[in-house]
């Protein structure tokens, strides 16, 4: 962000092995990248507040049909703690809050937008600013919600009508008919990938802006209409049946990746952000670190003096250092994160009350009564992921001038995706269909 921008810390997930129920793990529903940014499960990897910064979030239901009801989670960087709320959108209808710190320098959801509801009886935000004379809401999220990550899952749609459909009559609806019952039911549909958004971060002291797309995933397949105020785990059970067709595993797979590729700029041109978002928290904190290698413009292979240093943390922060083992800072070049450790396996944990067996619980054997919705062992297809950690990796560049930064650009970055098998059979992260044998060096295939 500027100069004297923190480091904030880095945690690492590590991608699991893992057997799946029959009714996941399979070649036809498989949750994949959407290619064209259009899904059912989005991610909005960072956002950013404090020293003049905000951030702007869009969420467009792209159907000219059908009205969606989306779940929104706001997650906190050290440890994907939540605030979350349902919204209701119209066909072809944009929800759009910030991520800010109010007066008193909280961070806070600050929006007027009338498909954010805030109670049971459909009271909106945009009723909540008309009878305050015309001050937005806002959903104080607490100390140490300053940077975070957003998830947003399309619950369920339903044909009300052409839009512009009143907010309060799809709220009504859902409440009447859908509300905390699996789909389809009462007319409400498993919903389609017609979800896509961005993220614009703001400086409100240097007017810098810079966006991102969110990152879309395609067929998660939710089955769960959520109440108000409902914690649903992703990739998760309720009642002991899962609430979509992928649980946390195959979210898992499909993000595996290695060997990131970040462009570099450094002084005095700018400087390089980092980060890096672990959206289903499935993993352990097991023996993940990275090697943090930097080529300058001549081909030449240096280091950062001082090395990056990390923690654990579910959303990951890096601001590259200037200075490298070369003695000197370099203005343009490039660093490969290449993520270490070994994918620890195991025999699954069993159940003592059910007798079933799982994958995925405590490191020390105990079972976790919910078991976080991870996968039923022994009745599917076997999966393994070779190497690589599940996340979500972004690079910013800042462009600094005579008046410090007067530009910012926001990205994707590159990666090799981790060798995945699903019993002997290697799959695509984009498309639910069977490829080759994997002839790939080391395992990975670049994408």
């Amino acid at each position: 962000m500027k100069k004297g921008v923190k480091v904030l810390a880095v945690s690492f997930l590590v991608c699991l092995m893992a057997v799946a129920s029959a009714m996941a793990f399979n070649l036809t529903n498989r949750v994949t990248i959407a290619p064209n940014g259009k899904g059912d499960l989005l991610f909005y990897p960072a956002y950013f507040t404090g020293d003049g910064w905000e951030s702007e979030i869009t969420l467009i239901n792209t159907s000219e049909t059908d009205s969606v009801v989306a779940h929104v989670v706001i997650r906190r960087a050290a440890d994907s703690a939540e605030r979350d709320f349902l919204v209701f959108l119209s066909p072809t209808d944009v929800l759009d809050f910030k991520i800010t710190q109010n007066a008193n320098g909280e961070p806070v959801v600050i929006t007027d937008d009338p498909s954010l509801v805030i109670r049971n009886d459909c009271y909106s935000a945009a009723d909540y600013a008309a009878d305050h004379d015309g001050q937005p809401y806002e959903l104080v999220l607490g100390a140490g919600w300053e940077t975070g990550y957003v998830e947003v899952v399309a619950v369920a749609q339903k044909n009300l009508g052409v839009p512009p459909v009143d907010k309060t009559a799809i709220c009504n609806d859902y409440r009447q008919n859908a509300l905390g019952n699996f789909l389809p039911v009462g007319g409400w549909s498993n919903a389609d990938n017609v979800l896509t958004g961005t993220i614009e971060i703001y400086n409100t002291q240097t007017r810098v802006r810079g966006a991102l797309r969110a990152f879309a995933l395609k067929d998660y397949g939710n089955k769960y209409a959520p109440k108000f105020g409902e914690t649903v785990e992703l990739g998760g059970a309720i009642g002991g049946a899962f609430v979509a067709n992928n649980n946390k595993l195959e979210i898992d797979a499909v993000l595996c990746n290695d060997n990131v590729v970040v462009p570099y700029v450094g002084a005095p041109d700018g400087q390089t952000l980092y980060t890096a978002t672990f959206p289903t928290r499935s993993g352990a904190y097991v023996g993940r670190t990275a090697i943090y290698r930097l080529f300058d413009t001549e081909e030449h292979e240096g280091g950062f003096s001082p090395y990056p240093t990390v923690d654990f943390w579910e959303m990951t922060t890096i601001v590259f250092p200037q200075e490298t083992t070369w003695g000197v800072p370099i203005s343009r070049g490039w660093v490969l994160v290449d993520y270490n450790g070994t994918i620890a396996s195991g025999e699954p944990i069993i159940d003592p009350t059910t007798g079933l067996r799982y994958w995925g619980d405590a490191a020390d054997g105990t079972p976790d009564p919910d078991h976080n919705g991870y996968a039923l062992a022994g009745t599917g297809t076997a999966v393994t992921v070779y190497d690589g950690v599940p996340t979500i990796n972004t690079c910013m560049h800042t462009i600094f001038g005579d008046d410090g930064i007067n530009g910012l650009g926001w990205f994707y970055c590159a990666s090799d995706m981790g060798k995945i098998d699903y019993g002997t059979t290697t799959v695509s992260h984009y498309a639910p269909t069977a490829l080759p044998a994997a002839l790939c060096p080391g395992n990975f295939c670049s994408y």
